[in-house]
């Protein structure tokens, strides 16, 4: 097994994925709230002209208007404030399964470094091992020597 982690392009591949969806799902909630503030002011606008009072047929008449226009601008901001609700949470979900996508290549990666460490550890053992074994060796046969001489 290698030194190196065969999959790191991966990670930063997945890395790169998961910054764009998190930019992409922030755009998302930038996009809802501007839907949203722009709801809000037109509502604002109608209830502001609510205590109004017209002075002629005419003011009545433009009044009426306005308020057709306005309440048929809050209906299109309606459908837009939703789809732009249903488009951050795409963008979350998206986000989200990026992130998995990354800590999963993450595991893996650290896997990979404790198998390396692993490995690295039974050579220093099987390496100290041997020089115990060769140490006794030597000594076994000096005793040997010594015993005949």
């Amino acid at each position: 097994m290698s030194t190196v982690f065969r999959l790191a392009g991966l990670l930063r591949v997945r890395g790169i994925e998961a910054d764009a969806k998190a930019a992409a799902a922030t755009a998302a909630q930038r996009r809802l709230q501007r839907a949203e503030a722009r709801r809000a002011g037109i509502h604002r606008f109608l209830a502001d002209d609510a205590g109004s009072a017209p002075i002629d047929a005419a003011s009545l008449a433009a009044i009426a208007a306005s308020r057709a226009s306005a309440a048929g601008m809050m209906a299109a901001l309606g459908g837009a404030v939703a789809e732009a609700s249903e488009e951050r949470e795409h963008a979350e979900r998206e986000r989200t399964q990026a992130l998995r996508e990354v800590r999963v290549v993450e595991k893996l990666e650290a896997r990979h470094r404790v198998a390396h460490r692993h490995r690295a550890a039974a050579a220093q053992q099987a390496h100290a091992d041997e020089i115990v074994a060769a140490h006794r060796a030597r000594r076994d046969g000096m005793r040997a020597t010594e015993e005949l001489r």
